[in-house]
């Protein structure tokens, strides 16, 4: 009876591991499918116009499967930038890129234009945008993936920020200040743009 019971012991033992691997596995899917993934491309090239197509987020490795409500803040995040982006007027048509073959980009936004020079790194897909005097020389220092048809370009939530209130008359928007107040509190989000090639 001893040894039966062991066995039963044993195997309880055993279903609950697998059990605890499968939940895991199912929560990274989880997280995985509330963000982006920016290392299943190599990006090689983002030359051409890009425009705005949407909103990314992006968690710094998988520091945020560690937290049992980050699929939840992956959401708020989302709900956040959307708000924030559809209130400063950023839709589709009103803000893009176009990157040359030279490393000079232009950056237009609703009736104005930012010009500057990128770096693209292929190996770890990571992008520099440092833009000229009319944005005080703002320097994004994030990653790109570039499939082709679509375009991520995701930065550190507190550059994308400074970025975001230098380009708008809206500085003082409730959006943006409940952005920024979110990003204060959560550490290892980048933010940034889906784009789609014009």
């Amino acid at each position: 009876m001893k040894h039966i019971s062991m066995f039963r012991l044993l195997g309880i033992c055993l279903l609950s591991l697998v059990g605890t691997t499968l939940t895991a596995q199912n929560w990274k899917n989880m997280v995985n499918k509330a963000v982006d993934n920016l290392t299943s491309t190599t990006t090689k090239d983002v030359t051409g116009t890009w425009t705005f197509a949407g909103s990314a987020i992006v968690f710094d490795t998988d520091n945020a499967l560690k937290d049992v409500a980050s699929n939840a803040l992956a959401k708020t995040f989302t709900k956040q930038l959307d708000a924030c982006l559809k209130e400063i007027g950023m839709k589709t048509g009103t803000f893009g890129y176009t990157f040359a073959t030279n490393k000079n980009f232009t950056n237009y936004f609703k009736d104005k234009e930012y010009s500057g020079t990128y770096n693209l790194k292929s190996k770890d897909n990571a992008i520099t945008l440092s833009y000229g005097k009319v944005l005080n020389l703002i320097k994004l220092n994030g990653s790109a993936v570039c499939d082709g048809k679509t375009l991520k370009l995701v930065f550190p939530a507190d550059e994308m920020l400074k970025f975001l209130k230098s380009i708008t008359d809206s500085k003082n928007s409730s959006s943006l200040q409940s952005l920024e107040e979110l990003i204060k509190k959560n550490k290892g989000v980048n933010l940034g743009f889906k784009l789609e090639r014009k």
